[in-house]
């Protein structure tokens, strides 16, 4: 794994995934932060999470944003909450980067810079611009001169667009409809309209993500990007691809867009297809290939990244880790797998790491542990190649490093 591997692990979380910001280089080592941290999972109900996956997708972002990132009077007011909640939690289960939720507004981009000011920002994080429907050429053009926002360890320079919704509920955008007669609206009325931002945006270098669960929002998403120059910094990529017509699946790669994925997702489906989300599609479209392809997708040479969706998910690696490997929940040994697109332990592990790192256009600093690259690391009580992917979610995370400076120290060292 070229000097990933071992007891010293990079782990990045990919977002969705999928990356993060320009990282320092090595730096000597700062006093160790405490580990008593709170984190989301104090602030977001698994009953919220349930109801974000059976809602419209975009909707569910921006209801749990405010958690975390509402608009306080200042930071003071917010430090035991928001961002720094998360960050800290983040550190604690091993993740040396974020990929923060969508920002709808360059407010954001003020909250981080007083986050890493005041020295609190312990994680790294890329933060995107949120480009919705209603969006005009007027709004574009007051973000774009923020493309090159960041700091040491923070950086902007993304646009986000949701295509669709989730499949659950009936708004992923498919090309045929689902069980329930759902599934053939767009969430930009006007798909043409999300073309021009498309360009607009990614003609002004940014990195274009697109949240698409149904098979045709990822088809008009790959068109949109075909079209589109390519970013600054990094590939366009297309967030979840829960399905896909077989036709576009060697697309990714012959186009060079990132297929950036979360197997927490799917670790809930039924193996006899008697949930909602396979009910809905059907067998042909839950087929091999078709359901979260996260293998087919990286077998067919495609770039693959793999991240958590937080906060609809959970952030913590360990158990994307898992899911990727088991298609099933970690710790159900006597249930079956989804499907046979389970990764192995290696695959899995470069998802959140060179694949993430490749995903922004940081491999040569990012994603591995070598000589030159940034001192982000995370420092593992076994391998988790090797490890039991049943045992991940409880693997301990022994130490955290970013940018050279310790940010969680375990007991054990």
């Amino acid at each position: 794994m070229a000097g990933a591997r071992g007891l010293g692990l990079v782990l990045l979380l990919a977002a969705c995934a999928s990356g993060g910001p320009p990282a320092g280089d090595a730096t000597p080592v700062a006093p160790a932060r405490s580990a008593t941290v709170r984190t989301n999972a104090d602030i977001i109900l698994p009953e919220e999470i349930a109801a974000a996956r059976a809602t419209d997708a975009y909707d569910a972002i921006m209801r749990l944003r405010p958690r975390f990132l509402a608009p306080h009077a200042s930071m003071d007011s917010r430090r035991s909450e928001g961002v720094q909640v998360v960050v800290d939690g983040v550190t604690l289960r091993g993740s040396s980067e974020l990929r923060t939720v969508p920002a709808s507004s360059i407010v954001y981009i003020r909250y981080l810079s007083e986050l890493e000011a005041s020295g609190d920002l312990v994680t790294r994080m890329v933060t995107p611009f949120t480009i919705t429907p209603d969006s005009q050429a007027a709004d574009w053009d007051e973000l774009v001169p923020h493309r090159d926002a960041g700091g040491r360890r923070w950086r902007a320079g993304v646009a986000k667009f949701f295509v669709d919704g989730v499949i659950d509920a009936g708004t992923g955008w498919l090309v045929e409809p689902d069980a329930e007669g759902e599934g053939l609206l767009p969430f930009w009325p006007d798909p043409g309209h999300y073309r021009d931002a498309v360009a607009r945006f990614a003609g002004a270098g940014f990195q274009c993500a697109t949240h698409a669960t149904g098979d045709r929002g990822v088809r008009e998403a790959l068109d949109a990007y075909r079209g589109a120059p390519a970013p600054r910094r990094g590939r366009h990529r297309i967030e979840h691809i829960e399905t896909l017509q077989p036709a576009d699946l060697p697309r990714f790669a012959a186009e060079g867009v990132v297929a950036s994925m979360q197997a927490q997702h799917m670790m809930w489906l039924g193996p006899d297809r008697d949930d909602n989300w396979s009910r809905r599609l059907g067998r042909e479209r839950c087929g091999p290939g078709r359901a979260f392809p996260v293998r087919s997708l990286r077998e067919s040479g495609a770039l693959l990244a793999l991240g958590s969706d937080w906060p609809v998910a959970h952030y913590d690696p360990r158990i994307g880790l898992a899911a990727a490997r088991l298609r099933r929940p970690p710790g159900e040994r006597d249930r079956r797998p989804y499907d046979d697109e389970r990764l192995d332990g290696l695959a899995a592990l470069e998802g959140y790491t060179t694949g993430a790192a490749a995903t922004i256009g940081e491999e040569a600093r990012l994603g591995r542990i070598a000589p030159g690259f940034a001192a982000d690391l995370t420092v593992l009580a076994e391998d988790p190649v090797e490890c039991d992917p049943d045992d991940l979610p409880e693997l301990p995370v022994l130490l955290t490093v970013v940018d050279g400076e310790i940010v969680h120290r375990g007991d054990r060292i």
